[in-house]
């Protein structure tokens, strides 16, 4: 009787070290996959932060063509003359009113532009002191995307000027 309790005995000893190496050798294999797993996740964060750095590069090419090409836009621009500024001041109210209709004519298929709540708030920071890196840093927006949307900001008021 002995013997049969010792025998049973080594059997679940047995059978409990085998479960232990089995149980080792899984968790050995679902280690390796995780390392892998995490090889493949630093792997994959490098390389965003390669295509970020690239899509901010070339964020500010853009920004400084554009930004060249609205200033030699600004240098190109005509200036409307002294003399046609105070011609057109004294036009009688019948001219001005025929005027007015000219010019509803030529914007009546023209939409009105909407200016985007992005770029309102860009706009509300800029007039609140905050410098354009931070502006970028506060919006989660690129500082070529801040420079270029102040910049159509500048446009927009030279246009209006010229109005």
């Amino acid at each position: 009787m002995v013997y049969a309790i010792l025998a049973v005995g080594v059997a679940l000893v047995s059978i409990s070290l085998w479960e232990i190496k089995r149980l080792r050798d899984e968790s050995g294999r679902e280690l390796e996959n995780l390392r892998l797993i995490k090889k493949e996740i630093y792997q994959a964060k490098k390389d965003v932060e390669k295509l970020l750095v690239e899509l901010n590069k070339a964020s500010e090419r853009a920004v400084h063509e554009l930004v060249q090409k609205i200033e030699d836009y600004r240098t190109n621009l005509p200036m409307p003359e002294t003399a046609a500024l105070e011609e057109a001041a004294a036009l009688t109210p019948a001219e001005e009113d025929e005027l007015k209709g000219q010019i509803a004519i030529e914007f009546s298929g023209v939409e009105p532009y909407h200016i985007p709540e992005k770029h309102l708030l860009v706009y509300q920071l800029a007039e609140e002191g905050l410098s354009p890196s931070e502006i970028a840093r506060k919006t989660k927006m690129g500082k070529g995307e801040v420079a270029l949307i102040l910049n159509l900001r500048s446009v927009q008021k030279n246009v209006q000027i010229l109005q």
